[in-house]
């Protein structure tokens, strides 16, 4: 995989054509993977929650993120809840 001998941005500028190509075809398939993972995450497997996250990552240019809980000295644990 091309993708995987990227470590740094003068890696990309010795790739010849041929291997541009293949490191494109490789990260739309990478970020197609992971929102499609995070739909299922989120339990909203549906085209138009596929298509936000799409948009919502090309404008962030950042790959989505399943969210979790925010650690806070606030939270109670389920044992507060008997």
């Amino acid at each position: 995989m091309v993708l995987d001998r990227i470590k740094k941005v003068n890696d990309i500028k010795q790739l010849n054509e041929e291997e541009l190509e293949e490191l494109q075809e490789e990260i739309r398939d990478f970020l197609v993977e992971n929102i499609a993972k995070t739909c299922v995450e989120s339990n909203a497997c549906r085209y138009s929650y596929f298509k936000k996250l799409l948009k919502n990552m090309q404008d962030n240019h950042s790959v989505p993120t399943t969210s979790s809980l925010p650690e806070h000295s606030n939270l109670r644990g389920k044992e507060e809840y008997r």
